[in-house]
C-alpha cells in the first residue's frame, strides 16, 4: 500500500521568468507524471505545455521577485508533493530528469540540487550574495541569524550522484 501511495504523488516542473528577460523553453520531452507551471510577472501568450501563474509576492526587484516562487514551492504550489525547479533559460531534453526526480522522491530525499561549481556552503553563498550586492546586507544577515539559531551546520552537503 505504501508503494502505491508513493507512486501516486503529483509532481510539478516549474520555472520563473520575470521582467520579460527570458523566453519560455518548451520541454523536448514531457512526462505524464508531471505538470508544468511557469511563474511570471508579465503576460505570456503562447505558453505551450506550461500553465502560467502570477507571482503573488510584491517587490520592484526582479531578482527577488523570481526568488520567491523558486524557493517556496510548498507555498506557491501546495497541490503537489514534489517539485522540480528548472531555470527559465534551461530546456528539458530527455526523460532522465523525470525518472531521476521520481526516484529521489520515492527514496525519501527531501531536497536535491546540482553541485555548485564554486561554493559548497549556504553561508558562503550568503557572503557571495552580499558581495555581489544582489540583496541588502540585512536580508542575508537575518537569514544567517535564523540558520545559526536553528543550528544549521556549515558545509552541509549531502552528495547525490546525478
Amino acid at each position: 500500500m505504501l508503494k502505491m501511495l508513493i507512486m501516486s504523488k503529483r509532481f510539478c516542473v516549474y520555472t520563473v521568468i520575470t521582467g520579460g528577460f527570458d523566453t519560455i523553453k518548451q520541454p523536448l520531452v514531457t512526462d505524464e507524471r508531471f505538470d508544468y507551471v511557469i511563474f511570471s510577472d508579465v503576460p505570456i501568450n503562447d505558453a505551450g505545455v506550461w500553465q502560467v501563474r502570477n507571482i503573488e509576492y510584491k517587490t520592484t526587484n526582479n531578482r527577488l521577485l523570481s526568488r520567491f516562487p523558486k524557493i517556496h514551492p510548498d507555498i506557491v504550489l501546495p497541490e503537489y508533493s514534489a517539485w522540480l525547479y528548472i531555470d527559465g533559460t534551461l530546456q528539458i531534453t530527455s526523460k532522465y530528469v523525470y525518472d531521476r526526480c521520481v526516484k529521489l522522491a520515492n527514496d525519501g530525499i527531501d531536497w536535491a540540487a546540482i553541485k555548485h561549481q564554486y561554493r559548497q556552503c549556504a553561508y558562503e553563498e550568503m557572503d557571495s550574495i552580499i558581495n555581489l550586492k544582489w540583496v541588502h546586507d540585512y536580508d542575508c544577515i537575518e537569514w544567517y541569524r535564523i540558520m545559526r539559531n536553528d543550528n544549521y551546520p556549515f558545509h552541509n552537503i549531502y552528495h547525490i550522484k546525478f
